[in-house]
């Protein structure tokens, strides 16, 4: 065995600690645009007069000190938002900025047709990789956590699901609701969940009688996401047990999404699935063409779901200090399939 050859990774220098993200977002789905305002509220590391967040291509409209509610001189490039703060801030005091802006995500986040009914939209998220900063302003690395909220609003027939819990519904004009979900624990950028779509939610037995545990899939297919998912408590009961460490987070949602940006995900309390996940009891237990040297393949349902919720103790809960270190991850969720 060797240790891989390549190019040193450090760990990225902050100047600041961010404390809690919160996105208030809204959808022109057919032009796949995004129209947002950021309150980022954090402490500085050391002695500051200016942040930067990362933003790719994003348009920023307007930035604003939350404490004073001070308009602030911004400056905005292809990857780069920094803003110029009212006076300088060190180590314990707190700051909150708000930022307003629009824009068109090229990655990060994925606007399609629901290939069932094209007149309808899916919208998914997947953040591994520093791909969030397409349409948040945020801190695009892995060493730093905080907690998050989102209030994202939609109009019929859609629902949204995100990180942590669900603290209401808003019924707006139109018809329009905007879903408030929050994530009290701190998690790194790249877990912040969103999905949206025309999704129905099944509900499974709760984990040790207390944690959440439920399941979506595309409006019509319920009945495959109960077959799928249906031991997914028992596995979140018995990895808690195995690691002698309860599952830490509100919920356990799983969304099974048609033509997904990846095979699966792994987000704090949510984890999103292509949709053939969604199986009955005739469907064969792995996803891939046929092998003919082996007698199975690894990659069935069952071991994916599993892989993907060990994640919440082997990437989610325990974070690697930066994406070099990813196969970490990755082994111990493969070990626990």
């Amino acid at each position: 065995q060797r240790l891989p050859e390549g190019k040193p990774n450090p760990i990225r220098e902050r100047t600041f600690d961010i404390l809690h993200y919160k996105a208030n977002l809204v959808f022109e789905f057919a032009k796949g645009r995004v129209f947002g305002e950021a309150t980022v509220t954090l402490t500085p590391l050391r002695q500051i007069d200016s942040i930067a967040l990362d933003a790719f291509s994003l348009s920023i409209k307007s930035v604003r000190d939350e404490r004073t509610m001070a308009v602030l001189a911004f400056r905005s490039s292809p990857k780069v938002l920094t803003v110029k703060l009212s006076d300088t801030v060190g180590v314990g005091d707190t700051l909150s900025v708000k930022i307003v802006y629009d824009a068109t995500p090229r990655a990060g986040m994925y606007f399609k047709t629901d290939p069932d009914n094209p007149t309808k939209y899916i919208i998914d998220t997947y953040g591994e990789g520093g791909l969030h900063a397409n349409w948040l302003p945020i801190y695009n690395d892995v060493n730093d956590k905080f907690s998050s909220e989102m209030l994202i609003t939609v109009p019929p027939p859609y629902t949204v699901i995100s990180n942590g819990k669900l603290i209401e519904t808003i019924m707006k004009g139109e018809g329009f609701t905007t879903y408030h979900w929050l994530q009290t624990l701190p998690h790194s950028n790249y877990l912040i969940a969103l999905y949206v779509g025309d999704f129905e939610e099944g509900k499974l037995a709760s984990a040790f009688g207390t944690i959440p545990i439920s399941y979506w899939a595309p409006r019509g297919r319920l009945n495959e996401g109960a077959y799928a998912f249906r031991n997914t408590t028992k596995m979140v009961e018995f990895f808690s047990e195995r690691f002698n460490y309860r599952y830490p987070w509100d919920k356990y949602d799983q969304i099974a999404v048609p033509d997904y940006s990846i095979g699966a995900m792994e987000h704090t309390g949510v984890t999103g699935h292509r949709a053939c996940v969604l199986r009955d009891s005739t469907a064969p237990l792995d996803f891939g063409p046929p092998d003919f040297t082996q007698y199975s393949g690894d990659w069935s349902a069952e071991a994916t779901i599993s892989h993907e919720l060990a994640h919440h103790w082997f990437g989610d809960n325990l974070t690697c200090r930066n994406l070099s270190y990813i196969w970490l991850n990755e082994s111990f969720a493969s070990y626990c399939m």
